[in-house]
């Protein structure tokens, strides 16, 4: 059925209908009701795709996630899509692989989507490959980076500090009392560099000469399970692990549990991300709150400012947390 039939059907015009349905004025209520009526008995809804080829509006914002494993930038998805709705937006999520050539291919594919807005989400998408995409396919598309930032034009950004995330939980691990602390990363270039340069700042305040064990591998879920068990082989002395995400934490954990290392007792841990994961694993996980609520928030809002004309900060920088559970204790 379309607008149409329901003129048709209502004794109108096509013009009236779509006045009506658009709560425009100038339209007497008896011919409201009359039009509301039909609109009511077929269940009528307009198709939006039409509306927005005559509108140049497709209320759709395009959203991009390197892994739609990653449990910390889910529940993030779940909050823009909830708040993005509200305002008569619908989302478009992709997952567009871990390389730099695939995220650039994907800012492609949106484009050809015709979004009116896209929000990537995770430091993976600062290179230059995305900047060049975005350059060539959606200059004139407002972008906004969760967790990145990229000095162009069109782009905005929300993020906590990585660097300042990682020094506060290796100065909340030195905090405590741990003396030879192990560094699990994982994930983009980025982030593990931005991340060592914050482990290097809390060192260099806390003990210049200590050297802090690192290990960085893949974002394959299982990660931190094998990895755990090298730290100990090769470094047995350690008495704490920072983990990059919770999940590879947890897997760490069940590897130090067959190991015979009890967390907190022998073995602290901590992780710079916290999502589901750390408030389900047993022990419950001493976590960076990184403020994943607030940032999609944000990000919507500011998304939805540019829209509609008004002006907006070109990065939002909020400041994070540790939360204290089980899994770290004070050392004597």
């Amino acid at each position: 059925m379309t607008i149409y039939d329901i003129a048709k059907e209502a004794g109108v015009s096509a013009s009236t209908v779509s006045r009506v349905m658009n709560n425009k004025p100038g339209i007497r209520e008896e011919t409201r009701e009359k039009v509301m009526s039909v609109v009511n008995k077929y269940n009528f809804a307009p198709d939006e795709t039409a509306r927005g080829l005559v509108k140049q509006s497709t209320k759709t914002i395009g959203l991009l996630i390197a892994d739609v494993r990653i449990a910390f930038y889910m529940y993030g998805i779940h909050v823009i899509i909830s708040e993005m709705a509200k305002r008569g937006y619908c989302c478009i999520l992709l997952s567009t692989g871990v390389s730099n050539e695939e995220r650039a291919e994907y800012i492609k594919i949106l484009s050809q989507r015709r979004v009116e807005g896209a929000i990537l989400i995770g430091a993976g998408y600062q290179c230059d490959e995305v900047r060049e995409a975005i350059g060539l396919y959606m200059k004139d598309v407002p972008v906004v980076m969760i967790n990145g930032r990229l000095e162009m034009p069109n782009v905005y950004s929300v993020l906590t500090d990585e660097r300042r995330n990682t020094e506060l939980c290796f100065d909340y691990i030195f905090g405590k009392g741990y003396k030879h602390p192990a560094y699990v990363g994982c994930g983009s270039m980025v982030s593990n560099q931005k991340r060592l340069a914050g482990l290097a700042d809390s060192v260099e305040k806390h003990d210049p000469a200590l050297g802090v064990p690192v290990y960085i591998g893949d974002e394959a879920i299982g990660f931190g399970y094998d990895i755990t068990r090298r730290v100990m082989e090769e470094h047995p002395e350690t008495d704490a692990v920072y983990y990059s995400a919770d999940c590879f934490a947890v897997a760490g954990m069940r590897m130090l549990e067959e190991m015979g290392m009890d967390v907190p007792e022998r073995m602290g841990v901590i992780t710079g991300e916290d999502s589901i994961y750390s408030t389900i694993a047993h022990p419950y996980i001493t976590a960076l709150d990184g403020r994943i609520n607030d940032i999609c928030v944000i990000a919507c809002q500011n998304m939805i400012k540019i829209l509609s004309g008004a002006d907006v900060p070109k990065i939002v920088t909020l400041m994070p947390e540790v939360i204290e559970r089980e899994t770290m204790r004070e050392v004597k």
